[in-house]
């Protein structure tokens, strides 16, 4: 007796996916955390937000999310972008940002 396949394979249902290029979690020392979080909001003006969990900001080819620690002066990062020359340029943007406020 032959067994039908009924559900094609993990790895090809996977293949319909895209595969993002993901940061580490990146902790910046903030003391005015407030503020920062606001000029991020300012910077990225052409962008989508939502505040579920700190500030998510949306971009054509990169996402990223930045939130406030609640016990230490940290703003906590995690982004990911659809290719390593736009990762490359939203690390260097928030990074740059950030500095401002370190």
């Amino acid at each position: 007796m032959e067994t039908m396949l009924i559900y094609p394979s993990f790895q090809i249902a996977c293949r319909n996916f895209i595969n993002y290029i993901k940061s580490p979690e990146i902790n910046f020392k903030i003391i005015d955390k407030t503020w920062a979080l606001k000029k991020i909001e300012s910077d990225f003006a052409q962008a989508q937000f939502t505040y579920m969990d700190g500030i998510t900001v949306k971009l054509p080819g990169y996402r990223f999310n930045v939130r406030a620690s609640n016990t230490e002066d940290l703003l906590r990062f995690n982004g990911e972008a659809d290719t390593q020359e736009l990762y490359d340029e939203m690390i260097y943007k928030v990074t740059s940002l950030m500095q401002e406020f370190m």
